[in-house]
């Protein structure tokens, strides 16, 4: 594996990163329960409405965003950095605290802490947008934002914290029908090499498919999952660890990108299927009228 994070002089990094993103993101995934095989992302999103792969950037890359990671928060004890316990938003738009769970958002200037962290967010808004667009271009009015996106760096500290079942983006309007949140597409990259020594922790993320079928997906160091923003209902099970063993909190880097226009945000249309599955855990859900 290159560590291009660390030779932003001596290796062309977007290169590089050009090469995980197509040698990863179609290729089959692998490692996740009750999953059937696919070929590529654009199969994965017509059969599962998600992707996921391990390997993705390598073993010392990494470690190396974890290391990034816990020096942030070592820092926010100065009061640099703030880590804040996580709050979301459930389905009808109430935010509410996650127990046990602290994050960050990056905001770009984070270099002396958080070097490879900015670095992976900085390509993957260079290669991504355009891939995905790619990808879809048959689909009328699915298009993701080569500009806008939203960061998250959580660690979830253990002894039950969990995150309850919820859609991340769910597509409330505005006075005028615009809507509120314009997320479209997730994108989470753990940051737990050690985990799979401790699989007895937990942690795992449960989605639904687009059948109805809850997917556990553990959340092992170097594995990435990609769902639309919009439509994919999930949680996060209970991480079990004692919550003062650092070695053994479940990081994760989420970046949220943004659809660039509103046809695509909360379509019934693009895949009724997966709308069906949300409205039957949220009735009420205005993504699913």
């Amino acid at each position: 594996h290159f560590v291009f994070f660390r030779c932003v002089l001596c290796v062309d990094v977007v290169t590089i990163f050009y090469f995980y993103l197509f040698f990863f993101f179609f290729q089959a995934e692998d490692g996740i329960r009750d999953a059937q095989e696919s070929r590529g992302l654009g199969d994965v999103y017509k059969r599962q409405g998600f992707y996921t792969t391990t390997e993705f950037l390598g073993p010392v890359i990494n470690r190396a965003m974890r290391a990034d990671a816990i020096r942030m928060r070592r820092v926010d004890a100065c009061g640099d950095v703030k880590f804040t316990r996580s709050l979301s938003v459930d389905a009808h738009g109430r935010p509410f605290q996650k127990n046990g769970v602290f994050s960050a958002e990056l905001e770009g200037h984070e270099w002396d802490e958080a070097p490879h962290l900015l670095s992976y967010t900085r390509e993957l808004m260079t290669s991504l947008p355009a891939a995905i667009n790619h990808v879809f271009t048959t689909v009328p009015g699915l298009a993701i934002s080569e500009s806008v996106y939203g960061t998250k760096l959580a660690v979830a500290v253990g002894g039950g914290s969990l995150y309850p079942k919820h859609v991340d983006n769910a597509c409330h309007c505005d006075a005028n029908g615009a809507p509120v949140d314009t997320r479209k597409l997730t994108i989470v990259y753990y940051l737990n090499p050690e985990y799979g020594q401790h699989p007895e922790d937990g942690g795992e993320m449960r989605l639904w498919d687009r059948r109805g079928q809850a997917v556990e997906i553990p959340p092992d160091g170097d594995r990435v999952i990609m769902f639309w923003s919009d439509q994919c209902v999930h949680e996060v099970l209970p991480n079990l660890n004692e919550a003062d063993d650092e070695e053994r909190h479940r990081w994760a880097l989420t970046v949220w990108l943004a659809s660039a226009g509103t046809e695509g945000l909360c379509n019934p249309g693009h895949d009724r299927d997966s709308w069906a599955v949300v409205e039957k855990h949220f009735p009420r859900n205005p993504i699913a009228a």
